[in-house]
């Protein structure tokens, strides 16, 4: 090759990687809309409208209540929530719930002699 050639890519490349990025935006498109329609993500976001400080202080006390509680999320159910400060002294003390017929991927820990 001389000093001032340019290698360009062959036509026949620069067309594969054109359908696997056409493919790859078909893949991510279907796939978006797939989660939409079965519910798994809101269609749009739920925002609170919030005017005045003093509406911002009472729906943050709210949230506060709220998140130290106990209280019927679904009675009917029996789902509960639970105060934040004793959801995370439950995860120490139980660990984190593994699925029926799914084996832990956790490594155990050495033994020390």
């Amino acid at each position: 090759m001389g000093i001032n050639q340019t290698v360009y890519p062959t036509r026949k490349k620069m067309s594969v990687a054109v359908m696997l990025m056409a493919t790859a935006l078909v893949v991510f498109v279907a796939l978006s809309v797939l989660i939409v329609v079965m519910g798994k993500l809101p269609t749009r976001p739920v925002l609170t409208q919030v005017g005045s400080a003093q509406e911002w202080r009472t729906l943050r006390a709210e949230q506060q209540e709220l998140l130290g509680s106990y209280g019927w999320i679904d009675e009917e159910n029996s789902v509960v929530h639970i105060p934040v400060e004793r959801a995370m002294s439950l995860l120490v003390e139980r660990g984190l719930p593994v699925r029926p017929g799914v084996e832990s991927d956790t490594m155990e820990s050495p033994t020390v002699n």
